[in-house]
């Protein structure tokens, strides 16, 4: 009857040990998922912010492409500009007297 009693004895405080080592677990449990969420969210700005980024980049692009051509643009007046003054100096020179 005492070697029972011993052994249920061990068994209840097995079985307590067990119940504090299963606490511990869904604790862990717990903190892993509270991680997972917050990576979840970190990750869910990074991608909003890398298409901001991305956005602007394209645009910083377009940008560049509008000045390139306003820049050739510029370029072919003032060629055709000094043509056109080299032009309207000779014209004068021939009017001097």
């Amino acid at each position: 009857m005492h070697d029972t009693s011993r052994k249920v004895e061990n068994g209840l405080r097995y079985s307590e040990e067990a119940g504090g080592q299963l606490q511990n677990i869904v604790s862990s449990v717990d903190s892993l998922q509270m991680m997972v969420t917050q990576i979840a969210s970190a990750t869910e700005e990074m991608s909003t912010t890398s298409e901001a980024i991305s956005s602007d980049i394209q645009g910083i692009a377009e940008g560049s492409k509008e000045i390139s051509s306003g820049s050739d643009q510029i370029a072919q007046s003032s060629s055709e500009l000094a043509r056109l003054a080299g032009e309207l100096k000779s014209m004068v020179d021939r009017y001097k007297v």
